[in-house]
């Protein structure tokens, strides 16, 4: 029960959105404060946004996603590399 449980987790920090304007740059160090607030603090946006996710269970690709946050619609996905 504790795997299962521990894998539950696991996939939920995996598959967390992470909204896409705020996005770190990864070669950049940071302060425990910092990342905290990147983790914990991120804002709730109402209507149509930007997020990147994960396929964790698939090609195990990231790309960016813009959804409604009310309707969870998706209008969008495209390429990491790529603008909307």
């Amino acid at each position: 029960m504790k795997l299962f449980n521990y894998l539950l987790v696991l996939m939920f920090f995996l598959i967390q959105t992470l909204n896409a304007d705020e996005i770190l740059n990864l070669g950049k160090e940071i302060s425990d404060k910092e990342w905290d607030e990147f983790v914990y603090l991120r804002s709730n946006p109402i209507g149509k946004h930007l997020e990147l996710w994960h396929h964790v269970a698939g090609c195990r690709q990231w790309f960016k996603v813009s959804r409604d946050t009310v309707t969870h619609k998706i209008f969008e996905t495209i390429k990491l590399n790529e603008k909307l």
